[in-house]
């Protein structure tokens, strides 16, 4: 019998080489709705393998609120989102959120979804297509 010889090789490349660092801010509000809506979007983009999550426990923002970007650069965010959810009269929400660019300092603009409570997750898929 003549001995085995194996070679192994391993090359990384394509998707999750290089993730974006991503902070996403509890959304304000969303204490009181039947969604986490910010968890909802972290997860979709870190599914995609294009994302990380930084930290961004502690701090409260949402869309009207302009962040102070030298903070997010020292947790080593490039980007951030944060949004807010609030229940209309009419038993919908209103889900707003901003999208910053964290390295180049620009608001990179955000969207708001009306929708009914059942609509809470699409909404939430809706602003990570948006990012992503």
């Amino acid at each position: 019998m003549l001995p085995a010889l194996a070679q192994f090789r391993v090359e990384v490349s394509g998707v999750g080489l290089t993730q974006l660092p991503i902070a996403l801010v509890p959304f304000k509000g969303q204490d009181a709705s039947p969604q986490k809506i910010s968890a909802i979007v972290q997860a979709d983009l870190e599914r995609s393998g294009q994302f990380r999550g930084v930290d961004a426990s502690g701090q409260a923002l949402d869309e009207t609120s302009r962040p102070d970007l030298t903070l997010w650069r020292q947790r080593a965010a490039d980007s951030l989102v944060a949004g807010g959810v609030t229940r209309l009269a009419d038993g919908r929400y209103d889900v707003r959120f901003r999208l910053w660019d964290v390295v180049r300092g620009q608001d990179l603009g955000g969207q708001s979804y009306t929708v009914p409570q059942g609509d809470l997750r699409l909404a939430a898929h809706r602003i990570a297509d948006y990012v992503y």
